[in-house]
């Protein structure tokens, strides 16, 4: 099974009251999302406690790692293009893991065309 075929993306409800949200252009060059990955081995999920109803899946660990940074970049890709906010990341140290749950981070990577030399660097 591919990543693309093991992901799943759902677009994220809007936030409630009070809640952060940065404009569609916001600079997320580093910002990492934490994520929650459960399941077992062969059967792995991953949810982003930021963006309800975002959700990955993969045969491994790897896999869903992969998977739910691809669900972020096409949830940012997404937003900016209807113009909608974007849901920032919570600290990592602010979030709650749920028994039975591994707390990571998901880097946001943006995908690029422009070809950039090592000396350019």
């Amino acid at each position: 099974m591919s990543g693309s075929d093991a992901k799943r993306l759902v677009h994220a409800p809007p936030p409630g009251p009070g809640s952060a949200r940065l404009p569609p252009d916001a600079d997320l060059a580093m910002a990492r999302y934490p994520a929650l990955i459960d399941g077992e081995k062969g059967a792995y999920g991953v949810t982003l406690p930021d963006l309800p109803g975002i959700v990955a899946m993969g045969a491994s660990v790897d896999e869903v790692l992969v998977n739910a940074e691809e669900a972020l970049r096409d949830y940012v890709i997404e937003a900016g293009e209807a113009g909608d906010a974007i849901t920032p990341p919570t600290p990592m140290e602010r979030v709650t893991t749920p028994t039975g749950c591994t707390l990571v981070s998901v880097p946001f990577i943006r995908v690029s065309s422009r070809r950039v030399l090592a000396s350019e660097g």
